[in-house]
């Protein structure tokens, strides 16, 4: 049984990126694939034990991985069915088991992610006292987001693609938002890497 106080950070990566063509996973940013670099910022952070939630080609994926020390790996046998159905998997096979207090959900793929913004997440809702805080962008509002114990079982239920939006909207007085302005740079389509390229922010060779 985990430490009761015990905080978990939920890496999603399980999906397919069908509309960029490629997994955005492996996509080369300052020298390595964002999956890899997501994870050594959730890492670094202390925060919490570190689990990666893959899928589409799972074992490429762990490639990536094979040389970080302290990652759990899990993967979603429904990963097709979406984020919603990744984030209730974590629930149902990592957080309730488990007993964590509370969780961390973080994406690959947005590029100015780090681990300051977690840190942001847990200060905000000690702070606060409030049980779902997310990022509030420059343009919209998502993850990466922190959810307490209490809203696991919520989590465990979800379906399809929406993520915790439905949570979210059923629990307005409880959401609280820290300031992630860059948290929309994100690379779904061609276009997205792209843009990002010109900006010279991602390496060419993917």
């Amino acid at each position: 049984m985990k430490d009761p106080d015990k905080l978990a950070i939920i890496i999603l990566a399980a999906g397919a990126s069908r509309r960029l063509g490629q997994p955005k996973q492996l996509v080369r940013y300052q020298g390595e694939p964002l999956l890899q670099r997501v994870a050594k910022e959730c890492l670094e952070s202390e925060l919490g034990d570190v689990h990666v939630i893959l899928g589409h080609k799972a074992d490429q994926m762990q490639l990536v991985l094979e040389d970080l020390s302290g990652l759990e790996i899990a993967i979603n046998p429904k990963w097709e069915l979406g984020m919603g159905e990744s984030i209730a998997f974590s629930a149902r096979q990592i957080l309730i088991p488990n007993n964590y207090r509370a969780a961390f959900f973080v994406l690959t793929d947005q590029i100015y992610f780090s681990k300051e913004v977690l840190s942001h997440l847990i200060e905000l809702a000690g702070s606060t006292k409030k049980g779902i805080v997310i990022s509030k962008y420059q343009e919209g509002k998502g993850p990466p987001s922190f959810f307490e114990k209490r809203f696991f079982l919520e989590l465990a239920k979800l379906q399809g693609d929406s993520g915790g939006k439905s949570i979210i909207a059923n629990h307005p007085t409880e959401v609280g938002a820290i300031s992630f302005p860059k948290g929309h740079y994100d690379i779904d389509t061609p276009n997205d890497l792209k843009s990002i390229r010109k900006d010279n922010a991602v390496d060419r060779e993917n």
